[in-house]
C-alpha cells in the first residue's frame, strides 16, 4: 500500500462505510432483475399491454432480447467492479507521523497525497442525512499548509473518531 519510514508506526487505516458499497450494488442488483420482470409482466402477464400479435413477435423474437440482456448485464458487471475497485482502494492511513490520503481515479490513476500533522490547519468532519447519522458515517476533510490545501475521504467509517485521532495525534507532535 504505502511505504513507512523508519520508526514510524501504523495507527490506523480508514475506508469508506460498508453501506456505500451495500447501496451500489442494490441498485446494480435491481437494475439487473429489472428488465426481466418488465419483460415476464409485459409478454407473458395476464395483464399484458401488448396486442397478441405483438406479444407473438416479442416471444419469437426473444434471442435478440437475451443478447441486449447480456450486454446490459456486463455494463452493470463492469460499473460494480469501477466502484468496488474505486471503494476497496480508496484508504487513509493515519500514522503517528502523518496523514496519508490514497484516492484511487479509476484503474491507473491514484493520487497519494501527504501531510504532516505540524501542516494541519484545520479538521472538519460533514455528516448529512438520516442513514449517515445512524450508521456513522461521513466526509472528512483535513485543511493543510502545504501544497494541496485539503484532502478529501467521501463516506468515511466514524469520521467523529478519525477526527478526534487526527487532533490527539497532532498535539502530539513536535512543531517544526
Amino acid at each position: 500500500m504505502v511505504e513507512l519510514t523508519e520508526g514510524e508506526n501504523l495507527i490506523k487505516v480508514v475506508h469508506r462505510h460498508w453501506f456505500v458499497l451495500a447501496s451500489i450494488t442494490f441498485t446494480l442488483l435491481f437494475l439487473a432483475v429489472a428488465p426481466l420482470v418488465g419483460y415476464i409482466f409485459m409478454v407473458w402477464g395476464t395483464f399484458s399491454i401488448f396486442p397478441p400479435i405483438l406479444r407473438e413477435l416479442l416471444i419469437s423474437k426473444i434471442s435478440w432480447g437475451a443478447f441486449a440482456y447480456s450486454i446490459w448485464l456486463t455494463f452493470l458487471w463492469i460499473i460494480f467492479f469501477i466502484e468496488w475497485t474505486n471503494y476497496y482502494l480508496d484508504a487513509w492511513v493515519i500514522t503517528d507521523e502523518r496523514v496519508i490520503s490514497i484516492n484511487q481515479k479509476g484503474f491507473f490513476n491514484r493520487e497519494i497525497i501527504t501531510v504532516r500533522y505540524s501542516q494541519i490547519q484545520d479538521v472538519t468532519v460533514i455528516i448529512k442525512g438520516i442513514i449517515p447519522s445512524f450508521l456513522k458515517f461521513g466526509h472528512i476533510q483535513v485543511e493543510s499548509a502545504g501544497e494541496f490545501r485539503k484532502i478529501f475521504i467521501r463516506q468515511a467509517t466514524d469520521p467523529e473518531e478519525v477526527k478526534a485521532l487526527i487532533m490527539e495525534m497532532q498535539s502530539k507532535a513536535p512543531r517544526l
